[in-house]
């Protein structure tokens, strides 16, 4: 029983005996901290789309409350996409295997993105930190692409010591981002993103 069922028990004068989960998250709260974030850097090149009656292709065992997607015309802004679930849990999506067949210019025979997590408890700072790497373009990607073949894997990488930094702050929300030496980001194709920042100024 989540929290918002237990306080209306209450509020009809019920008896409730139960223990109440006190890690439940408002999803509309989630809603606004996203929305703050994004009028308050005033990105001119990203744009930020809410739907608030999503119809995906989502996992059966949770409700997704509303969907944050950022999108953008150029191929060097990542697109990214939080959805938010009912009990307060956050997904998060970065790029798409689409958008990076179309930059390297091969076949994409399928389409997923290319970093991310299902619906998990996120904190508060931990969300924000993530959002900071992405607009200020620290993350990118390493792709494996083969001629006729197409695109065959890509992952999410940071620089060691930025992926440290970011560590730091959210360790357990960044598992899907790898730790790419400066030997590696030197000689192999990896595909950076330009600051959201640094559009349109």
């Amino acid at each position: 029983m989540v929290l918002l069922e237990v306080r209306q028990l209450v509020l009809l004068g019920e008896n409730v005996d139960v223990e109440i989960d006190q890690r439940w998250v408002e999803p509309s709260r989630l809603r606004r901290l996203i929305e703050g974030w994004y009028s308050s850097r005033s990105f001119r090149s990203v744009e930020l789309c809410v739907n608030t009656a999503p119809s995906g292709d989502y996992d059966q065992i949770y409700t997704v409350f509303c969907e944050l997607k950022f999108k953008s015309d150029r191929l060097e802004l990542p697109y990214t996409e939080i959805w938010i679930t009912t009990a307060g849990d956050v997904g998060i999506g970065f790029e798409r295997w689409s958008r990076i067949a179309r930059r390297m210019g091969v076949v994409c025979r399928r389409d997923r993105f290319v970093g991310g997590h299902e619906p998990r408890r996120v904190l508060d700072g931990e969300l924000i930190a993530i959002l900071d790497a992405i607009a200020g373009g620290n993350l990118a990607v390493l792709p494996m692409a083969i001629p006729f073949f197409g695109l065959l894997s890509a992952r999410t990488v940071m620089r060691s010591v930025e992926r440290s930094e970011l560590g730091k702050l959210c360790e357990g929300s960044i598992d899907w981002v790898y730790t790419v030496s400066d030997v590696v980001w030197r000689h192999f194709p990896i595909l950076e993103y330009e600051s959201w920042d640094e559009i349109g100024y």
